[in-house]
């Protein structure tokens, strides 16, 4: 299954807190969202949305790398997926915490995931 692969992968890649599409505390982490675009019962694709949540510009960076590398190299080792690639993203300030005093950077990685159809 898609999302358990995902999650292997993502946990592999990185020591930081991952979490199902949105996260309610301000801390460093990765949120991930899956979402199907096509499937034609011989082949299915989904579009990975990652969000690495954190405070330093030079670390969400790093840990950006690290997710990179590990999903695009996945991709091209295992049998389940066929292909993943990079297909846009970004990065935003914002997350501010006035209680906190805290300032958070998200920086927005899609993929598309190619995989074997299930049906």
């Amino acid at each position: 299954m898609v999302f358990n692969e995902i999650v292997d992968i993502l946990a592999k890649a990185t020591d930081l807190p991952i979490r199902l599409i949105h996260n309610d505390k301000i801390e460093e982490c990765v949120i991930y969202k899956i979402t199907p675009i096509n499937d034609n019962g011989i082949k299915r694709q989904d579009r990975l949305e990652i969000k690495i949540v954190g405070y330093d510009l030079e670390q969400v960076e790093l840990q950006d790398l690290k997710i990179r590398k590990a999903l695009l190299s996945f991709g091209d080792r295992e049998d389940y997926f066929t292909s993943i690639e990079l297909n846009g993203g970004g990065m935003i300030g914002g997350g501010f915490d006035k209680d906190h005093n805290i300032n958070t950077l998200t920086k927005y990685s899609f993929y598309i995931l190619t995989s074997k159809s299930e049906v």
